[in-house]
């Protein structure tokens, strides 16, 4: 009997790998071919701009939160929160673009990605709400405007639903800019296949996050089939530069941050609170984004009281790097004590047609597909090594 399972498990890791192969040639040809494509969007340097000030800040559980600081120290604050995978550097435009403005920009690596370290509470979109928490407190200026890209726009959703002196206006947010995110990525805002998939998938996601969790890699590769991964963040007429700068930055955050992050952002849900924000708050949104799909930013816009909806045509999910402009125009305009921060008026919405079933497909909402080919990868060598388990031995997913 044991050996008739090691048999089957041997069949079917055998055909898992000869697709996988077959996968994995079909998409080092496209990223060949993306590669080639000329780079016609002007792209600077992806480096932090000069004289930027660096902090790190411990916190409650001895993590180390490392923080970048560009412009005056008086100027209207603005405060940055990358998504998944994603560091600091992916704001480099917004840094330079409006502390050369007079605004105090300050943007986060959060626990596990760029130079933070996670504490002893670990990784899960609570404690990265805390982490912003006592960063605000450590900055101590008030009113600021918090800006939150993806899993970023989730933790400063939670950071909200623990504050509600914040969320009233009554603290120290001053205004709130969601881009690229969700308050349900599955849960509610999912297609009913989706969330059924994820529901009868979970105890095998379980089981390949705790071997995934052990791997030292990345969750996504830095060879070039990571670049036809990071194109699916991407809209229209994405700059090869651009793709291969965010397939460079997943590509440095191991497996152990982000497939517990990903499971944390299937789970996330905080509908419930978005009617007792009372900030001012604009949603930014890409019509051509498949991982958190317009429906999404749209379904957030309707239940903040009094917030504004901009729908970007074209755009994809990386909107800091793909809409510059109108991103820096928008964190201007609503940022508290700034020239330009008396409140924008309503978003014209610019898309074409209702958001497609297919985008909203997308069960990971805010994580990348590296992410979530990592978990599936590691689900099939878990499930693989359970089969093949033999006697007292443990399954991967127990160890």
């Amino acid at each position: 009997m044991a050996s008739h399972r090691i048999k089957q498990a041997g069949l079917a890791g055998a055909g898992v790998a000869g697709a996988v192969a077959s996968g994995v040639a079909v998409w080092r040809a496209v990223a060949r071919r993306s590669q080639r494509t000329p780079d016609t969007k002007a792209t600077d340097p992806f480096q932090m701009p000069a004289g930027v000030r660096e902090h790190d800040i411990l916190t409650a559980d001895g993590a180390s939160i490392h923080l970048v600081e560009q412009g005056p120290a008086a100027g209207p604050l603005v405060l940055l929160l990358h998504g998944i995978t994603l560091s600091s550097a992916v704001w480099h435009y917004q840094l330079r673009d409006l502390s050369a403005a007079g605004y105090r920009v300050v943007a986060i690596d959060f626990r596990g990605h760029g130079r933070s370290v996670a504490g002893s509470e670990g990784l899960t979109i609570d404690r990265l709400a805390a982490d912003v928490e006592e960063v605000m407190a450590a900055l101590g200026t008030a009113p600021l405007l918090l800006v939150g890209h993806s899993m970023g726009g989730m933790v400063a959703l939670r950071m909200l639903a623990r504050d509600p002196l914040s969320a009233r206006g009554a603290g120290q947010v001053g205004a709130l800019v969601l881009v690229a995110t969700s308050a349900s990525p599955v849960r509610h805002r999912g297609l009913p296949l989706a969330r059924g998939l994820v529901a009868a998938a979970r105890p095998l996601l379980m089981r390949g996050a705790a071997l995934s969790a052990r791997l030292p890699g990345p969750a996504l590769p830095a060879d070039e089939l990571g670049f036809p991964l990071a194109r699916l963040s991407f809209g229209k007429d994405a700059a090869p530069a651009e793709v291969s700068f965010v397939g460079e930055l997943t590509a440095g955050v191991p497996a152990r941050v982000s497939v517990p992050l990903l499971l944390e952002i299937i789970r996330f849900d905080e509908e419930r609170s978005l009617a007792s924000i009372r900030l001012p708050t604009t949603v930014i949104v890409g019509d051509r984004d498949v991982l958190i799909p317009v429906a999404h930013g749209r379904a957030l816009a309707a239940a903040i009281p009094g917030a504004r909806l901009l729908e970007l045509d074209g755009c994809g999910h990386m909107v800091m790097l793909e809409r510059r402009r109108e991103m820096d125009d928008v964190l201007r305009a609503s940022t508290p004590g700034s020239r330009e921060g008396t409140g924008m008026k309503q978003a014209a919405v610019s898309v074409a047609g209702a958001p497609t079933a297919g985008a909203a497909v997308s069960v990971a909402g805010a994580a990348t597909a590296g992410a979530a080919v990592s978990v599936a990868g590691a689900a099939a060598a878990g499930a693989a090594l359970e089969g093949a388990a033999t006697g007292g031995a443990a399954s991967a997913g127990d160890q």
